[in-house]
């Protein structure tokens, strides 16, 4: 057994799953043809991408699909919005693989939703997980069993859950008060789910200059973050505060949403 960046893996062929989730930045909220690189929405076969994105199907917005990674699918339409940063984080973290690996990136996003509701843990109030976390975790078995069927003699091994998300509950004190512990839960429900219970997770702190007067309670989600990420040795945060904001104070830019992929790979790759 060895390893490349941490992750470790054998001999045999394995598939590495790499887990977005969150709200509108990770669905993707910045418009295609403002990009400076638009290569990222070129076909890369070389990686795969399943996909649960609210928005695109009027029934429920689910998808099934097991796809290539490419700007076109309905997790990432690169003539409109949708895509987040899977297009380019794909790609470099493909680059830094194990040996016969595949690199396939699970997305489940909307925009809008809150830790508190959409995502609540099942430990932080009730008898099952809020609807997107559900989804998440049902996302997961899918794509497993996808793998499985597509992958007959690789192992399926997590590799890494990337949030971004905490906008809604900087909306309140009751969310933001709640959030490192409903944060807590929902990293060790998804660790439980996926069966690793060390499977590294990277948290997207919010952005230092998101608008005040829409996030009053930004300080203190962002707080929440570092508190969860110095008490979990698997988690870090990720601090965009160097990355460029739509005029809107809440979306990150097109380049942005493609330099927060970038730093999280580097991060996966220098300290796991």
């Amino acid at each position: 057994m060895t390893s490349v960046a941490g992750i470790p893996y054998s001999v045999d062929p394995t598939v590495q799953v790499h887990m977005l989730a969150g709200q509108s930045n990770p669905r993707g909220a910045a418009a295609a043809n403002t990009i400076s690189d638009p290569s990222v929405f070129d076909p890369f076969p070389a990686v795969r991408m399943f996909h649960d994105v609210g928005g695109y199907d009027p029934s429920d917005g689910a998808t099934e699909d097991l796809d290539d990674l490419n700007g076109s699918t309905p997790a990432a339409p690169g003539a409109a919005i949708g895509w987040g940063p899977e297009l380019r984080f794909g790609r470099l973290v493909h680059a830094t693989r194990p040996p016969l690996s595949t690199v396939c990136i699970l997305k489940v996003a909307e925009g809008g939703t809150s830790l508190r509701f959409h995502w609540r843990p099942t430990a932080q109030g009730g008898s099952a997980p809020g609807e997107w976390l559900t989804r998440l975790l049902d996302a997961w078995t899918s794509l497993r069993a996808v793998l499985q069927s597509e992958y007959p003699d690789a192992s399926i091994v997590p590799a890494s859950f990337l949030w971004v998300q905490g906008e809604s509950d900087a909306t309140n004190t009751t969310s933001s008060t709640e959030y490192e512990a409903n944060l807590s839960a929902l990293l060790a429900e998804v660790r439980a789910h996926v069966g690793r219970v060390d499977l590294p997770a990277r948290v997207v702190r919010l952005h230092e200059d998101l608008d005040p007067v829409t996030f009053p309670e930004s300080a203190d989600v962002r707080a929440a973050m570092e508190a969860v990420a110095a008490a979990d040795e698997h988690t870090e945060v990720v601090i965009p505060d160097a990355l460029e904001l739509r005029s809107d104070l809440t979306h990150y830019t097109a380049d942005a949403l493609s330099d927060a992929s970038a730093s999280i790979a580097q991060l996966l790759a220098d300290s796991l």
